[in-house]
């Protein structure tokens, strides 16, 4: 199936735009790719999507995604989201990457509970989802609070800019 951007990421793959003037970079190998290096080129080919999705010529980014390796290969994020600051009594770090948008506004910001810990974690202060195979896609998901701010403050803004 097409979508276009994906289409045209194929075509000049590696041709991205600069994401800095530096022409040296440190880079890190995470843990993951030591004990499975075929991880490394998967890591290395998700940056470079990232970085053209980054350098689009498109007027308003904002590219979501939980903390990792963007934050240290290409840059730090904008923003630093939780669920609770949307009406949501979990924690999930989110980082965002923005171009032309404000920061999100919280909506509903909640106080930890009395135990100390969020719903969604263990007294430790881990995810308390266990081991399966789509414990990814679960954790995955975009929490609705979140996804409603996004929406209503972002498209706000663009109307009224």
């Amino acid at each position: 199936m097409s979508d276009g951007i994906t289409d045209t990421y194929r075509e000049s793959r590696f041709k991205p735009k600069p994401i800095s003037s530096s022409t040296t970079q440190k880079i890190n190998i995470p843990k993951c790719c030591k004990k499975r290096p075929e991880r490394q080129q998967q890591t290395d080919d998700a940056l470079e999507f990232v970085k053209y999705l980054m350098n689009a010529e498109i007027n308003h980014i904002a590219l979501e995604n939980p903390v990792g390796c963007i934050s240290t290969q290409i840059r730090k994020p904008d923003q630093v989201i939780q669920p609770w600051q949307f009406g949501h009594p979990e924690s999930k770090t989110t980082c965002l990457w923005l171009k032309n948008l404000p920061k999100l506004q919280p909506t509903n910001i909640l106080e930890k509970p009395s135990c100390g810990y969020w719903n969604n974690q263990t007294p430790s202060g881990q995810n308390k989802l266990g081991p399966s195979k789509d414990r990814w896609k679960k954790r995955s998901l975009t929490y609705k609070g979140i996804g409603e701010a996004m929406a209503n403050q972002w498209s706000k803004f663009i109307i009224i800019k």
